[in-house]
């Protein structure tokens, strides 16, 4: 076996130590008439609190509604008044001190941005500005097909993985593989898969809508709810 370090070998032999380890669920009977009796009764209480905050968390959000919408329409009312940057948390506090965060988490400069929010951010700001702050990234990964291919390598004795070969040579071209025999030229163009990801400029949401939206709330918040999953708004207590 070769000395010199695979790359993918090591990450391989990592996989598969985490995956040992992970094994299969078994049950540990201690209950009654068990030497972890007592133990048995706390796992009881503790199931018993677990259930209790359950329920306890479904009756806080039925009163989450008109609390959330309230604290959106104060912070989006914030980001529309030009020069005044919209607080993130954002705290609504009553008489007695009682404190509720609405939090606003943009992520659009990492959040893939699909053809469908593309377009109702569009009717909202305009084509010409969302292709301005759009950001095109392709990500590369290798066929896995491909890479467990076993072939002979000129001037070695014994035939070799694709996989291994990379691994060894990250930096080598794919058409010195094809060159030796290696692959073949239909192999080589389809050894590195592409897959592309479009994400907006960084602060988007803060720096980038409030304008192209001329500072309207209205326009800023249907902007907003386009983006979807890509601006995360939630509510927690203080």
């Amino acid at each position: 076996m070769s000395s010199v370090v695979n790359a993918f070998a090591k990450a391989k032999e990592r996989t598969e130590v985490l995956a040992a380890a992970k094994g299969e669920s078994c049950a540990y009977f201690v209950g009654r008439g068990t030497e972890h009796e007592d133990l048995g009764e706390t796992i009881r209480l503790w199931c018993n609190e677990h259930l209790k905050a359950r329920e306890a968390l479904a009756r806080a959000e039925g009163y989450e509604k008109p609390i959330r919408e309230f604290a959106e329409r104060v912070w989006v009312e914030r980001l529309a008044q030009e020069g005044i940057p919209s607080p993130s948390p954002l705290k609504l506090v009553n008489a007695d001190g009682s404190t509720a965060t609405f939090v606003v988490q943009d992520r659009t400069a990492s959040t893939h941005i699909d053809d469908k929010a593309l377009t109702a951010l569009s009717e909202t700001v305009g084509p010409e500005a969302v292709a301005a702050a759009i950001i095109e990234r392709t990500i590369y990964s290798f066929d896995p097909r491909i890479m467990g291919h076993v072939v002979n390598v000129p001037g070695r004795r014994r035939a070799r993985t694709v996989e291994s070969i990379i691994g060894e040579r990250l930096m080598a071209m794919t058409d010195d593989l094809v060159v030796k025999g290696v692959l073949t030229a239909d192999e080589a163009g389809a050894l590195i898969v592409a897959s592309s990801k479009r994400t907006l400029s960084p602060g988007f949401v803060r720096d980038s809508i409030p304008p192209l939206c001329e500072h309207k709330a209205g326009r800023i918040a249907r902007a907003i709810a386009a983006l979807g999953s890509a601006v995360v708004r939630f509510l927690k207590p203080a």
